[in-house]
């Protein structure tokens, strides 16, 4: 396991849908992701299939869950680990690729989307 941390990068989408959460759950999701995220983002299970984000098809999302009080059952959060979306050209079955993708730097970690897990089960 290597030391050096995974950067995170918050998308608009991600940066949007946060902000409908109160400002101390919001708060506590950050702490949660770069506590989960920074030395072992993919212990976290990876979504089947393609999965829509603001109109995108993308494949290789992983998802993250987290306690939100007054949420029932949390938030569930959508990433994508840069190393592994380049060793498996997640990007082309996907038709597309982040404008900041940089083969030189694939220890990120791109934080697509966050919304209430009931939200998804309707």
């Amino acid at each position: 396991m290597s030391s050096e941390p995974y950067e995170l990068v918050e998308l608009d989408s991600f940066r949007k849908n946060i902000r409908k959460f109160f400002r101390k759950d919001e708060e506590k999701i950050r702490e949660k992701l770069k506590q989960n995220l920074e030395y072992t983002p993919n212990r976290y299970q990876m979504l089947k299939g393609k999965i829509t984000v603001a109109g995108l098809k993308l494949v290789g999302l992983r998802h993250l869950k987290v306690g939100v009080k007054g949420y029932r059952n949390g938030a569930a959060i959508r990433f994508r680990i840069c190393k592994e979306c380049l060793e498996e050209e997640y990007y082309k079955r996907s038709k597309v690729r982040c404008q900041f993708c940089d083969e030189d730097k694939p220890r990120r970690v791109v934080l697509f989307d966050i919304m209430p897990r009931g939200f998804g089960y309707k």
